[in-house]
């Protein structure tokens, strides 16, 4: 799930996601577009980590989007 979130960060042309893709884009002329997004697919991770330790209710300063409220359904 995460090479395919990272395909769709390759893919994407939202301003939120810029710098990851452009990190991405580097590492392709070096290394070769696949080991590219793998790697992307491990920094996402790293990114989802940190906000699962930090409690984080949303990944609004993150990705670019929200996914609900943060709120926790009663």
């Amino acid at each position: 799930m995460l090479v395919q979130a990272a395909w769709g960060v390759w893919r994407d042309g939202h301003a939120a996601s810029t710098r990851l893709r452009q990190w991405a884009e580097r590492l392709a002329a070096r290394r070769g577009k696949r080991v590219a997004v793998v790697a992307l697919a491990r920094r996402l991770s790293g990114i989802l980590f940190a906000l699962g330790r930090d409690d984080t209710p949303s990944c609004r300063n993150h990705v670019g989007t929200t996914f609900g409220t943060g709120r926790v359904a009663a």
